[in-house]
């Protein structure tokens, strides 16, 4: 939303010396009210006795002062676009931001549905299961199947991520987990597919989606 804004050197200005708190307090109040609504300092005379008591007498003194002009069912401030930006100039701005931020949503919609295709992500790294503390653990059979491939997908993000700088989405590590294992039933999966990764002379052409 726009700011109201008020010189440093309003409280010591000839006009503002001259005129009294309440009056001042109006005219506070009153372009706060004009910024929100973007009137262009111009304050309806239904709005004025909403603003503060004692408003309409407030407004002649402020008129009176030179910091207010009368017209025709308006109060209006005295030069209000030299301190304040326009009502054009605030939706213009709004549009422009309104248009980075879309261009912004579509950019990391975009990026988000690119990495999934393509199997890799800037997200934070899934991090080990700390209860895999042995190769009983991923061959416990009270965990269903589903729990052992999970936790050995887990190892391959991390192996990866250490070998090659890249961190790859859980999807891609169960296609990994297809490749490394198919039809293989290694007596400690964790320490094969470990071995599998770090022995590869070119892991990023094995294991990472190719661009």
């Amino acid at each position: 939303m726009p700011w109201f804004r008020i010189d440093d050197s309003f409280h010591s200005h000839p006009k503002t010396m001259v005129t009294s708190p309440a009056a001042l307090g109006l005219w506070a109040v009153a372009g706060s009210w004009s910024s929100a609504h973007l009137t262009d300092g111009v304050v309806p005379d239904r709005v004025l006795p909403l603003l503060l008591p004692d408003a309409a007498k407030l407004a002649r003194e402020l008129v009176a002062a030179g910091l207010w002009e009368r017209h025709k069912g308006v109060w209006k401030f005295h030069d209000w676009r030299e301190y304040n930006p326009t009502k054009e100039a605030v939706e213009k701005s709004r549009a422009n931001n309104a248009r980075r931020q879309r261009r912004w949503q579509e950019a990391q919609h975009n990026g988000v549905s690119n990495a999934v295709s393509n199997g890799t992500t800037n997200s934070a790294p899934t991090r080990p299961d700390p209860s895999l503390k042995s190769m009983a653990d991923v061959d416990d059979q009270s965990a269903g199947p589903n729990a052992r491939a999970t936790r050995i997908d887990q190892i391959i993000i991390t192996e990866i991520q250490a070998v090659t700088g890249r961190v790859i989405t859980a999807e891609w590590a169960a296609t990994v987990r297809g490749h490394v294992l198919e039809g293989r039933h290694p007596a400690d999966p964790v320490a094969y597919v470990r071995q599998a990764i770090r022995s590869e002379p070119d892991p990023s052409k094995r294991f990472l989606p190719q661009y």
